[in-house]
């Protein structure tokens, strides 16, 4: 896959998959990349907003996983020695949160992602989409595409003021469909192509 553009929008999916480890394994490395200003990240608030209610919903379903555990393995309290002392130590998931939006953020910070303006979307065209079921919307639960539309017709609307393309870096196969009809957005599914595209040039 050849990608022509250097601007690159990496969808919640991704993050999710990579375990929103920021500053480690591959997201580290486009951070490098975009430190260097080989690659441009853009984004959309709309992504940060809905990797933190991921983020949240994974740290309390964490927490309620080790209350069963303290429940079911609480004859090991009896061994007073590591590891088995550690396997009860206090979870605060609020915590935990925190410190993972703190990660993100220094990442969008250090990276100088670009965050694009949904404001500047005309909601009438994405109506006209839902309707006709264009892309993103699918059959099926076609409200919940409703995020993802905001993201990409705003994705476009920068890429067209700006002329700039623009990668967008998804498993989302509705994603893929609206990219296929565009000029401006290129899709590709995984990070790697966006960094070999780099090391080729």
């Amino acid at each position: 896959m050849e990608l022509t553009g250097r601007h690159l929008f990496i969808d919640t999916c991704i993050y999710d998959a990579k375990n929103y480890s920021f500053d480690i394994n591959i997201l580290d490395h486009i951070s490098r990349l975009a430190q260097k200003k080989s690659i441009h990240l853009v984004s959309s608030e709309i992504v940060r907003q809905e990797v933190l209610s991921h983020v949240k919903n994974k740290c309390q379903t964490t927490l309620s996983a080790l209350k069963k555990f303290h429940r079911e393995a609480k004859i090991l309290r009896n061994i007073e020695a590591e590891p088995y002392v550690s396997y009860f130590n206090v979870f605060n998931s609020d915590s935990a949160c925190k410190d993972i939006e703190r990660k993100m953020d220094d990442f969008f910070n250090i990276t100088d992602t670009l965050f694009v303006d949904v404001n500047d979307v005309n909601p009438k065209s994405i109506i006209d989409d839902y309707f006709k079921s264009t892309p993103p919307f699918s059959e099926g639960n076609k409200k919940a595409e409703f995020p993802d539309a905001f993201i990409l017709h705003s994705l476009s609307t920068w890429s067209q003021k700006t002329g700039n393309v623009v990668s967008v870096v998804s498993t989302d196969k509705d994603m893929k469909h609206f990219c296929e009809k565009s000029t401006i957005l290129q899709y590709c599914e995984d990070l790697l192509y966006p960094v070999r595209a780099t090391q080729s040039k």
